[in-house]
C-alpha cells in the first residue's frame, strides 16, 4: 500500500506500508507452502513487521491520523462498556448491547487487521460494522422494530438460536 500524504507545508510525503504477507506462506528455503505451526509463526512475524512500520509511520501521516488513533481508542472503550452494561444492567434480554459488543467487536479487529496488513480482511469486518450499525440506528428511531426483529429471529430459530440475545458480561 501506498499513500500520498500532504503535510502542514502541502510537501508530499510518500510512505509504502506495503508488506507481502503471502512471502510467509512459503518456506524461504525450499520454497513450499508453509502449514501449521511454521504458517502460524510467519504470519506472525509478518503481521508484527507490519505492525511496527505502521505504528511508526503514524506520526508521518499529517496532524489528523495521531489524534484520530487517540480517537479510535476512546470510541473502542465505550463501546465496551455500553456492550458490558458498564453504567449498569437493566435486566432486558441485552439485544442492543450484544450488538454494541459486535460493533466494538468488528471495530477493534479491524483497526487490528489494518495494522497487521490486512487491508481486505479489515474492510469486510468494515462491511459488517455497518450493518451492525444499521440496526442499531433503526432501532433507535422506530422501537417497536427491535420487538419485530426478535420475534423473527424467535421464528426462525423454533428457540434454539438466538442472534440478538445475550446477557450481562
Amino acid at each position: 500500500m501506498h499513500l500520498l500524504v500532504e503535510t502542514g507545508n502541502a510537501v508530499q510525503l510518500k510512505v509504502s506500508l506495503h508488506f507481502k504477507v503471502d512471502v510467509a506462506m512459503m518456506n524461504k528455503d525450499a520454497k513450499e507452502p508453509c502449514e501449521g505451526g511454521q504458517y502460524l509463526s510467519a504470519v506472525k512475524d509478518q503481521e508484527i513487521k507490519c505492525y511496527t512500520a505502521t505504528v511508526r509511520a503514524i506520526g508521518n501521516f499529517g496532524r489528523n491520523l495521531p489524534s484520530l488513533e487517540e480517537h479510535l481508542g476512546t470510541v473502542l472503550s465505550l463501546l465496551e462498556r455500553a456492550a458490558r452494561c458498564w453504567w449498569g444492567c437493566h435486566q432486558s434480554d441485552h439485544a442492543v448491547e450484544s450488538l454494541v459488543g459486535r460493533v466494538y467487536g468488528f471495530a477493534g479487529g479491524s483497526h487490528r487487521l489494518m495494522q497487521a496488513g490486512r487491508y481486505d480482511e479489515s474492510l469486510l469486518l468494515i462491511r459488517a460494522l455497518g450493518e451492525a450499525a444499521n440496526l442499531l440506528t433503526l432501532f433507535a428511531t422506530d422501537h417497536s422494530a427491535m420487538e419485530r426483529c426478535a420475534v423473527l429471529m424467535r421464528r426462525q430459530s423454533n428457540g434454539t438460536f438466538h442472534l440478538l440475545k445475550s446477557g450481562c458480561h
